[in-house]
């Protein structure tokens, strides 16, 4: 049976500064996926997308730090915002950024696969911090 890290998790908490969403694998090939996800909003060749759509992703329907959905696009001009709405499955996440703000996120990722240990890296919001992170679980 495969563990929660095989494949991307998502976490929605309250922090110290504010809201938390939390992606987090154990494993590399799941973080590479996300890498592919953020490269084709990055270029263009995806103008939105549902995280679960791109990758195995476990929103953990189990517990209070629930997410229904994540839905990320890329807008032209767009200073980057995450919006979160209720839904009866929970929350929805939609996290929008211009493809200048994608690609810079494709070099964190890049850096944290570069690595050869767990690490973590910050991708912050007026309102909402977004971590991403590796062999660090949630």
């Amino acid at each position: 049976m495969a563990d929660s890290t095989d494949h991307l998790n998502v976490a929605l908490y309250d922090g110290a500064k504010g809201k938390i969403l939390r992606i987090y694998t154990g494993n590399r090939e799941s973080l590479r996926e996300l890498l592919s996800m953020f490269q084709a909003l990055a270029t263009g060749e995806l103008a939105s997308v549902l995280l679960h759509e791109m990758t195995d992703t476990s929103y953990r329907k189990d517990s209070p730090f629930r997410c229904a959905s994540v839905a990320c696009s890329a807008k032209p001009l767009y200073i980057g915002r995450i919006d979160i709405t209720e839904s009866e499955d929970g929350p929805v996440v939609a996290w929008a950024q211009s493809v200048e703000q994608w690609d810079d996120c494709c070099g964190l990722l890049e850096g944290l696969l570069a690595g050869s240990g767990h690490g973590h890296q910050y991708f912050s919001d007026a309102d909402v911090e977004v971590v991403v992170a590796l062999g660090e679980d949630g």
